[in-house]
């Protein structure tokens, strides 16, 4: 595989907390939503799950698994969002929301909601924080 980078957009729209099994997780900066962006380190030509190895395939639920147990363990959502859409950046990418009947978009997708409140640093900080120590604690290496 070439050198592995974050598509622009991916990148500005987010801020990274860590990297797990072979991939890039990373906060929205978008403070109504728990909603972390998980980035698998493969080719960029791989934009669809069915190009995916068995072992990258194993590595995007693997994070996807361990980021919704940290929004569920963390802020007991009342609901856990994943989605695959990657229309508009086309690299492979998985959405992991945790939702609650207070975000300005429940019930309805949040892609489509103009609202938004970036996070303070100092809440990215925290966030970063407890996710590197559940992930210290829960993740198999």
């Amino acid at each position: 595989m070439a050198h592995f980078t974050i598509h622009p957009r991916l990148a500005a729209g987010g801020h990274h907390l860590a990297s797990v099994y072979d991939c890039d997780v990373l906060l929205k900066n978008n403070a109504h939503y728990l909603w972390f962006v998980i980035i698998p380190h493969v080719d960029s030509h791989k934009s669809e799950i069915t190009h995916l190895s068995e072992t990258e395939y194993k590595n995007i639920n693997s994070s996807s698994l361990i980021v919704s147990q940290f929004l569920e363990y963390q802020f007991s959502p009342a609901k856990i969002n994943i989605g695959n859409i990657g229309n508009i950046v086309r690299q492979m990418h998985i959405h992991v929301i945790g939702r609650s009947e207070t975000d300005p978009a429940w019930p309805e997708v949040v892609w489509g909601n103009p609202e938004k409140i970036p996070y303070p640093d100092e809440r990215v900080e925290e966030i970063r924080n407890d996710f590197a120590a559940f992930i210290a604690k829960n993740l198999e290496t």
